[in-house]
């Protein structure tokens, strides 16, 4: 698609097609979406939002009627859907690789395959809750979530669904976080405070990026690139956090936070301008520096002048002229890219 894009560029500039015939070129070349791709993306749509109302529903179903259900009734009727879901991948994931041409075609599972495991996994999640409400085992709620992430592994692995790969990681993010406001446990010699939960996942999320940028090198495709963005997300907004709150604590200042946080910006900058350019992963630096420099300059001017309301005029201005020049600077960014696109 990128290719179509640049030879289309170039022929529009070079003046080979008229700009009273641009929008029959975008016909001709599929660039824009046809008629079938409108068709498939609505398809995929309603398999997917479907299948996750599915989910919900049986779920509300047995909560709804939890008095009127059985044991047994309750725990049938999740198990069998898992079986169920299981079955639909099998048989589909099978069909696929029959009409396959390609041992790469034949690795990746079809969407419904996919999203049949990712409606297995959600399922299995009421199944283990169901199970700790019925028998009440004592488990804290961190370990729940836990035990899902965990066990919904293989599934994942098969699948190669990103939307299961999300699932598990929000799991293993909400294990943490219910770790921390709950239950210390054993680890709570390492891990005591809020500062320790947010560095905890920073670098649970820091890895995931890693690795899904990793894979996605390796496997050469931008399929899953939203994916990725989430996962940049969820690992850069504690990332602020933390340095905002080690910003404000008076009591226990610590240098560390701010230092690794220009670090990251720094290595962030330099792999998605220079390795591999990526216009929101910048912007969402932009965004951290924007807060965190921010945070610093109200904090310098609440020890000098206190709430005074020329101080927020004054991080009013700079709120400005910072997004002003990150606007800039990333305008500026998208048309070296484009520049470099054309070049090569």
């Amino acid at each position: 698609m990128m290719d179509k894009r640049k030879t289309l560029s170039q022929l529009i500039q070079s003046g080979n097609i008229p700009m009273a015939n641009i929008n029959q070129a975008l016909i001709a070349s599929h660039i824009t979406p046809q008629h079938a791709d409108w068709k498939r993306f609505i398809s995929n749509l309603l398999l997917l939002l479907g299948a996750l109302a599915i989910a919900c529903s049986v779920a509300f179903f047995i909560a709804y009627n939890w008095d009127n259900l059985g044991r047994f009734a309750k725990f049938g009727l999740v198990e069998a859907l898992i079986a169920l879901a299981i079955g639909v991948y099998w048989k589909t994931n099978q069909q696929a690789i029959a009409k396959a041409t390609t041992e790469a075609a034949k690795a990746i599972p079809p969407l419904v395959s996919q999203v049949a495991l990712l409606v297995a996994s959600i399922f299995l999640g009421v199944l283990l809750a169901f199970f700790g409400q019925t028998y009440q085992t004592g488990a804290d709620t961190w370990q729940l979530f836990f035990t899902w992430a965990v066990l919904i592994i293989p599934w994942a692995i098969v699948a190669r669904f990103p939307a299961l790969w999300m699932l598990w990681l929000v799991l293993i993010n909400l294990s943490i976080v219910l770790y921390f406001q709950a239950f210390r446990g054993v680890f709570g010699v390492l891990f005591t405070s809020e500062t320790d939960m947010l560095w905890l996942l920073v670098a649970v999320n820091s890895v995931a990026l890693v690795v899904a940028e990793l894979l996605r090198v390796k496997l050469g495709s931008s399929h899953g690139d939203w994916a990725i963005r989430v996962i940049a997300f969820a690992s850069g907004a504690p990332f602020t956090f933390l340095v905002l709150n080690t910003i404000f604590d008076s009591h226990h200042y610590n240098f560390l936070p701010e230092l690794f946080w220009v670090i990251t910006m720094a290595v962030v900058v330099f792999v998605y301008r220079k390795l591999k350019p990526d216009l929101f992963m910048l912007a969402m630096a932009c965004l951290s520096g924007i807060f965190v420099i921010t945070g610093f300059v109200a904090r310098q001017l609440m020890k000098g002048f206190g709430d005074d309301l020329d101080s927020f005029f004054l991080l009013a201005l700079l709120v400005i002229g910072m997004g002003g020049a990150s606007a800039v600077w990333l305008k500026k960014i998208h048309q070296e890219i484009a520049q470099e696109e054309e070049v090569s």
